[in-house]
């Protein structure tokens, strides 16, 4: 971000910012990608916009499936490993509180009502 707007500032000595003197053009600001319709029809930066949300979407397809591969490699890494046991109703089991605030407060109030549910 801060060299994108260094690049976006216009130089005293060429009345021009560096990315139009380097690319020829004025850069796609983040309003532009967000909202393409702001763009102008059939412009060089809304060409880019296609380009780079093509590129995106490329990229976003292949870190999904490379995501999907490890998950995968675990899961056989793993095994299927069997749970070491099972819960039964009527078992005593250990719950562990995303944070001290709230298994303090259990501790002091008690658990409240019993949970009906069905184990399977």
């Amino acid at each position: 971000m801060a060299q994108s707007a260094v690049n976006q500032r216009i130089t005293s000595g060429s009345q021009e910012c560096p990315f139009v003197a380097l690319f020829g053009r004025r850069p796609i600001t983040l309003t532009a990608i967000e909202n393409p319709s702001l763009l102008p029809v059939n412009a060089p930066e809304e060409k880019s916009i296609k380009d780079l949300a093509f590129t995106l979407s490329r990229l976003h397809r292949r870190l999904a499936h490379e995501v999907d591969a490890i998950k995968d490699a675990a899961v056989h890494a793993a095994g299927q490993a069997q749970p070491r046991r099972t819960v039964l109703p009527g078992d005593r089991v250990w719950l562990i509180y995303s944070d001290s605030e709230r298994a303090r407060y259990f501790r002091k109030h008690g658990h409240g009502t019993a949970w009906c549910g069905t184990l399977g």
